[in-house]
């Protein structure tokens, strides 16, 4: 009797209380992984849109790309393009996302023959 109306109680709350120190306990974890990510990550400077257009058109026309903007909103930008080669695409993509932080949000292309694609683009870029 003794053992239901003191010790069973205090065992109850023992284990609801240790269950919440180790969720705390793995969020403090995952928090300081996050973290360790974060200082790792390269930092870029927030664009204008004019300085993310210059910087869009100039690496695709180091590839000889040649694109044909169709709307700008807020920081993303979308652009056409007609019978390029693929994988000068993905090149252009791959040096927008690693020298100056810009990233496509969406796509849709289509093949046009062998290694050629038409499509268009939504590049995102961190607007100032």
């Amino acid at each position: 009797m003794l053992y239901t109306l003191f010790i069973a109680p205090v065992i109850d709350k023992n284990t609801q209380l240790q269950a919440q120190i180790d969720k705390a306990t793995q969020l403090s974890q995952y928090l300081n992984e996050a973290q360790k990510e974060m200082v790792n990550l390269p930092y870029f400077p927030s664009l204008t849109t004019v300085q993310a257009k210059t910087i869009i058109k100039s690496i695709f026309k180091r590839q000889r790309i040649n694109l044909r903007q169709s709307t700008v909103s807020n920081n993303t930008i979308k652009y056409l393009f007609n019978k390029i080669e693929f994988d000068q695409l993905l090149k252009s993509f791959k040096t927008l996302k690693s020298k100056h932080g810009i990233t496509v949000s969406s796509a849709s292309i289509n093949r046009v023959d062998s290694g050629n694609v038409n499509g268009e683009v939504t590049l995102v870029f961190v607007k100032q």
